[in-house]
């Protein structure tokens, strides 16, 4: 990111373009190979240049970090899972590494059960069904 922060006006043009072409061109699911060699590369090159995938599984990230790594550097996917408890609980499909802001459905052998949480607003039982419940996670 520094490094993006000290280049030349012209040449943050060109990569906010290309970063946010390839951004729709992933949504739509189509090839990135001339933006990712003419433009992205020097961005890769930052790490290595031979990431081919990310796992996240740490805290959720934020919205802004989870694109930028997504487009600029490979793809990524997060997963959420409980370390005391038995790792990972659930992870996003390749199909799903353009979404943002979600962990995936459960894994197969994982069994989930959303418990409301007493003096919160926190519960699975929600009037809107277009709100996603806020609750606790209790795995099996």
């Amino acid at each position: 990111m520094a490094k993006l922060n000290d280049a030349k006006s012209t040449q943050c043009a060109i990569f906010d373009m290309a970063f946010n072409l390839k951004w729709l061109l992933l949504q739509m699911g189509m090839p990135t190979g001339f933006l990712d060699a003419v433009v992205i590369k020097a961005v890769q090159q930052q790490t290595g240049g031979h990431l081919k995938l990310i796992l996240s599984g740490g805290a959720p990230l934020l919205p802004e970090i989870h694109k930028f790594m997504a487009v600029s550097v490979c793809p990524l996917v997060q997963e959420y899972g409980l370390t005391e408890t038995r790792g990972s609980l659930s992870a996003q499909t390749m199909m799903e590494i353009g979404v943002i802001g979600t962990v995936g459905a459960p894994l197969p052998s994982v069994e989930l059960k959303l418990v409301a949480v007493e003096g919160t607003a926190h519960t699975p039982f929600l009037d809107d069904p277009n709100v996603n419940p806020r609750d606790e996670v209790r795995t099996a």
